[in-house]
């Protein structure tokens, strides 16, 4: 079977007379051939049975690689592009981008809500009727999220108490009144 899978019937059949020699050796049945290694090194399938095991850390590097495709692309946040659309309500202008020939349309056609950037004005309408551009409009409506409230839903507050000062003039103010009664 071995002969038959490297092509070598007989060691006058192939060039490679080496291989017949060192096929025909008993050196080889010493290396662990029945053991799922073949006589030149490699390991026969073993038809999905048994794991092969991880060496540590791995997939260290892939997830650096992982990270820096995900990141590449990454999407405005909404609370940034709610910041923007403010901005474009207190300026009374709309975002304008000086002429980039990287960018979609040299960067002459942007959608503020959805940050994207279209190649005419035609493309540009379509987006605007489109389904994602409303539901993005919808998010973009609600109020931002701020830190204070990501603080609140921490349980961290902010107690806000009366100055020492300010007591003792109450206090003060409450004992004069209960010594005119």
């Amino acid at each position: 079977i071995h002969l038959l899978l490297r092509g070598l019937s007989s060691p006058q059949a192939g060039t490679n007379a080496k291989a017949w020699q060192r096929f025909a050796s008993p050196s080889w049945a010493l290396r662990g051939v029945g053991a799922g290694l073949s006589p030149w090194g490699w390991r026969w399938p073993t038809m999905g049975t048994g794991k092969t095991t991880k060496k540590p850390r791995s997939t260290a590097k892939k997830k650096v690689y992982k990270k820096r495709h995900q990141t590449s692309r990454r999407l405005k946040d909404i609370d940034q592009i709610q910041d923007e659309l403010r901005r474009e309500r207190e300026t009374g202008k709309k975002m304008s981008f000086k002429v980039n020939e990287d960018l979609p349309g040299q960067g002459q056609f942007f959608c503020t809500p959805c940050s994207r950037h279209f190649i005419n004005s035609e493309a540009y309408a379509v987006h605007c009727r489109s389904r994602p551009h409303k539901r993005r409009l919808k998010d973009v409506a609600q109020e931002q999220y701020t830190q204070a409230e990501a603080d609140l839903g921490a349980g961290r507050t902010k107690e806000v108490l009366p100055s020492a000062s300010e007591a003792r003039a109450a206090a003060a103010a409450a004992a004069d009144a209960a010594m005119d009664m």
